[in-house]
């Protein structure tokens, strides 16, 4: 007999599952195959596959990968507050300045798409980040300068 709790036991394993399964292929394509799925994905989607998929992407250990699906997640910027919020500061703690940058110009295209206590929300949770990778960006998306 199935109680609740070992249903969702299995649902978690088959969505574990899918995600390593879907990591192996992505991380198998070459860079181009994925610049390919990319452009599919600059199309606004209410859905929230694109958002998934740059988020495997976003852990990529390509830069060129990581650096793309940082430019595409600006045309899915209008999903879920907090999958977004949570890709870009993903994108933030990247390693490399190139990525960090990109996840600021994203942070900056977000922050002015979000209603006012969205936008209150996530500049309290940015600016008071223990991380100094978020701090950084979030000084960087508020600046007055243009992002390379």
């Amino acid at each position: 007999m199935h109680t609740e709790y070992g249903i969702n036991d299995c649902r978690r394993e088959r969505k574990h599952n899918e995600v390593s399964r879907m990591t192996h292929t992505l991380r198998n394509r070459s860079a181009e195959e994925i610049d390919a799925i990319l452009d599919a994905s600059e199309k606004p989607d209410s859905s929230t596959d694109n958002l998934y998929l740059l988020h495997i992407l976003a852990r990529d250990s390509r830069i060129s990968v990581r650096r793309r699906a940082a430019e595409v997640l600006k045309y899915n910027l209008e999903n879920d507050f907090n999958r977004i919020n949570s890709l870009i500061q993903l994108l933030a703690r990247d390693s490399s300045p190139v990525i960090q940058n990109a996840a600021a110009r994203r942070l900056r295209d977000f922050i002015a798409l979000c209603e006012s206590d969205d936008r209150k929300k996530l500049l309290r949770e940015w600016s008071m980040s223990e991380d100094h990778r978020i701090r950084k960006t979030l000084e960087m998306a508020t600046c007055e300068r243009e992002l390379m």
